[in-house]
């Protein structure tokens, strides 16, 4: 399994950079995780009962822009699984103003449906478009110039859902939803009725499709829960809702909420009943205010795994330019050449970057969001360039000291050198 950590510390550290030492820890949790997995589905005895197997949740502490959400997506992706993002800002004990906890579950599985959807949408294009506007068409007989013209309106449609040919109008029998309101006021397919309409070729495709997916929409949910039940929930900012007056009923009632969430339960949300057992949660929080001792102690007890991310220094400042591949040089980079324009920095220049995105973290800690800033806000003339160029410490000097001497916008207060 030693590949397998490997593996996994080398793809992470393709777009996380500064934190090597989080990643080979994450990478040996995931692969045990795996193993778990793999033993539970396996016919090998142990003393106690498999179902008490599961993998432990996580904590990642750590300042605003240091790579806690990033990480935890690429976890997901490396892992194949369902990934959902919940901000524990907008939540709130039920009875007060906010989300309650069980909205997590029924946020998370409407995002997996719509990645289902999503998946069976490009599949009824690819494999079934044609049979479908074929059907719902009926025409009395059906010539070869008949099915050449089905034959253009489906090549058409996937190449270029604007094309012009698709603005023909047609007479087709479409399958359209009849709604209902359920006693919470959410809107409710009651079923489909059969109705023939003439419109454009391109509005009947759309509505072939959503009548594919609308009699697909079981299996759709039944999918998406699956896909949840087995994924990752990152449940990000939890310091905002730990410590405070201890009367504050709305935020202790959010932790003693989440504590029945991570431990394991069912919860019956609108599309169907949701085991979070097997859920791996990852919180996550910059902690600089609160400390995670201060969280209920049930709840600090479900995520045993600490994780402490460190401010980025200018060494991975320089580290993430050069070699990220979410890198904001070379996004920059990559927009010129759509001009075909070069555009190349001298080492001196990318370490002055670094450096300048140190200092200024020094007073408002943003992490590696300070480089995106510097390219899409204060380098902006960079943008202008018409000819291939190479950018030299010198230069981005120049651009940043007209910055500081605007009067009417002082972005960075003090000289760097």
């Amino acid at each position: 399994m030693a590949k397998q950590v490997q593996q996994i510390q080398e793809y992470l550290c393709q777009y996380i950079k500064g934190q090597n030492h989080v990643i080979k820890l994450i990478a040996i949790l995931l692969t045990n995780r795996d193993r778990i997995e793999r033993l539970r589905q396996s016919d090998i005895e142990i003393d106690f009962p498999k179902e008490e197997l599961t993998p432990p949740n996580l904590m990642l502490i750590g300042p605003s822009g240091s790579g806690k959400t990033e990480l935890t997506k690429r976890i997901a992706e490396i892992c194949n699984r369902f990934w959902f993002r919940m901000p524990c800002t907008t939540l709130s004990a039920t009875g007060y103003v906010g989300k309650s906890v069980d909205d997590i579950l029924t946020l998370a599985v409407e995002s997996a449906m719509r990645k289902v959807k999503e998946r069976i949408r490009k599949e009824i294009v690819e494999h079934k478009l044609d049979k479908l506007l074929l059907q719902a068409t009926k025409p009395s007989l059906i010539t070869k110039s008949y099915l050449k013209s089905i034959e253009t309106y489906v090549k058409a449609y996937k190449t270029n859902p604007n094309h012009p040919v698709l603005n023909e109008y047609i007479v087709a029998t479409i399958s359209e939803p009849i709604f209902t309101f359920d006693p919470k006021g959410n809107k409710v397919i009651m079923g489909v009725e059969q109705k023939e309409v003439k419109d454009t070729v391109k509005n009947i495709i759309e509505k072939l499709i959503e009548g594919e997916l609308i009699n697909q929409q079981n299996e759709i949910q039944k999918e998406a829960i699956k896909m949840v039940e087995n994924g990752i929930i990152m449940l990000d900012e939890i310091d905002k809702i730990v410590g405070g007056r201890i009367d504050n009923v709305s935020m202790y009632g959010v932790q003693r909420e989440l504590l029945a969430l991570v431990e394991g339960s069912v919860f019956y949300t609108k599309y169907g009943p949701v085991n979070t057992k097997n859920i791996l949660f990852i919180s996550a929080g910059a902690f600089q205010v609160v400390s995670p001792d201060e969280m209920l102690p049930e709840l600090k007890g479900r995520f045993p795994i600490r994780v402490e991310l460190k401010p980025l220094t200018k060494e991975d400042f320089i580290e993430i330019l050069k070699q990220s591949k979410l890198s904001p040089l070379k996004k920059f980079q990559a927009i010129m050449k759509s001009d075909g324009i070069n555009i190349e920095f001298t080492d001196d220049a990318i370490e002055y970057l670094a450096e300048y995105a140190e200092k200024l973290n020094e007073q408002e800690q943003i992490g590696a969001r300070r480089l995106w800033e510097l390219f899409d806000k204060h380098l902006i003339d960079l943008y202008l360039l018409d000819k291939d160029t190479v950018i030299t410490k010198e230069m981005l000097q120049k651009m940043l000291e007209k910055q500081t001497t605007n009067k009417k916008q002082v972005y960075f207060p003090y000289e760097l050198y």
